[in-house]
């Protein structure tokens, strides 16, 4: 199965995540008040670097962490490698709530292994840290030890080819 999410800073309608419908990006484009953006704002950042709307560059990454300011976190799982990857821009008490919530929701309703692995990518501090599922799940807070990755580990979350192809039968 592939998996693609938006973790929201706060519920909507009751849900705290939401699937991604083909790309990160594109649910950026296609729905920017959604995320704190308009659709000034986003062309603006794709007409700064000379981009074509939607293509993974500079605007993209730009557009990506405004969003993960606003308390958003993305979510997506590398089939090659059998991981999860969070991408959030602090990695605050609140936002380590709703990663909890995310796992929980995970494990119980999804039926994900309590064993994957889930490496969390916070921005503000450039910070790689990894658990599995369950460390999650279970509380383990983020002021506990991280198990940091290697130079080698950052290497391969950053590979974009790797990751999943989106598609319109998420969950």
């Amino acid at each position: 199965m592939n998996y693609a999410y938006w973790i929201l800073p706060k519920r909507v309608n009751g849900k705290l995540t939401i699937k991604v419908s083909t790309r990160h990006i594109n649910d950026i484009i296609d729905h920017p008040t959604k995320f704190g953006e308009t659709k000034d704002t986003v062309f603006d950042a794709y007409k700064k670097y000379d981009e074509r709307v939607g293509i993974e560059g500079k605007a993209r990454e730009e557009i990506i962490e405004r969003v993960l300011q606003r308390g958003f976190a993305r979510v997506r799982f590398n089939m090659r490698q059998q991981r999860w990857s969070i991408q959030v821009y602090k990695l605050n008490g609140k936002m380590q709530d709703n990663i909890f919530e995310w796992a929980h929701d995970a494990i119980k309703q999804r039926n994900v292994s309590p064993e994957s692995m889930v490496y969390i990518h916070s921005l503000n501090d450039n910070k790689m840290r990894k658990y599995k599922l369950k460390e999650i799940m279970y509380g383990k807070t983020i002021n506990e030890n991280f198990s940091l990755t290697t130079n080698e580990d950052r290497q391969s979350f950053f590979d974009g080819p790797d990751w999943i192809e989106y598609s319109n039968e998420l969950l």
